[in-house]
């Protein structure tokens, strides 16, 4: 897991309107500059006190113990956030000593979690400090930017390969439909582009196909039409038989 990671996971969390976030913000500008925090977090909300958070992030055991070994340093920055935070991959912290104020926030390299709570102190906020945070939100905005396009450069990879694989699927569908028609018929697409008479004969054939299928329904109406007279002409003839038999036979009995 790289540092960046993290990152994006905490301009992922920290969003406005709630949280305006900063990156590699100092306790102050120029020369009075004595320590960085690799984030902070400040919420813009009147009833959270306007919260700040500080954030060191470590990917690795030996950065971390130096950052240990060496607390005090934190102290620079550490008062100017209401809680202060390790932020590191998932494990990281396991059987290290971390100062009783400071919070542990895991990635997993899907979600932050909250492993360890930050004790809650005091802040006090100098105009050196927030000129250092909005320097700090500056690099933050730029590296959002930089995570947007990557997510969209991403959408349109997916989007270019579903349309790449739909498109594969759909000319193999019409290939196998060509190779039918070469096999059934002996036509095939290649000659099309400088003989046209594959086409035309397509187009004949066609006509052929409709002509057929009307002089069909024509042929069927008329043999229907003899059936009805061969009917008629055998109930004609049976009634001249019942009558000659003495029989009485009703013009409704169809049953005969």
């Amino acid at each position: 897991m790289k540092a960046e990671d993290i990152e994006k996971a905490l301009i992922a969390f920290y969003r406005e309107p709630e949280w305006y976030l900063g990156f590699e913000v100092g306790n102050s500008c120029g020369c009075e500059v004595k320590r960085h925090a690799d984030a902070i977090a400040i919420n813009a909300y009147p009833s959270r006190s306007f919260e700040t958070r500080g954030f060191e992030i470590k990917v690795s055991r030996s950065d971390l113990q130096r950052e240990l070994n060496e607390s005090a340093k934190a102290e620079e920055i550490y008062g100017f956030t209401n809680y202060w935070f390790l932020v590191v991959p998932k494990g990281l912290t396991k059987d290290m000593a971390i100062p009783e104020t400071w919070g542990v926030i895991e990635f997993d390299g899907e979600k932050l979690r909250q492993k360890k709570q930050a004790t809650f102190h005091e802040s006090t906020i100098t105009k050196g400090f927030m000129i250092a945070f909005i320097r700090g939100r500056q690099r933050a905005d730029a590296r959002n930017k930089a995570v947007e396009r990557e997510e969209l450069k991403q959408e349109v990879i997916r989007e270019v390969q579903y349309l790449s694989s739909y498109n594969e699927k759909e000319y193999n569908k019409i290939k196998e439909k060509l190779e039918i028609l070469r096999k059934e018929t002996g036509f095939t697409v290649d000659s099309w582009a400088d003989d046209t008479r594959n086409i035309q004969a397509l187009k004949i054939a066609k006509t052929l196909t409709n002509d057929s299928l009307r002089r069909g329904k024509s042929d069927i109406d008329y043999h229907i039409g003899e059936l009805a007279k061969v009917g008629d002409t055998l109930k004609n003839a049976y009634a001249e038989f019942a009558k000659l038999a003495g029989v009485d036979v009703k013009e409704s009995d169809d049953n005969g």
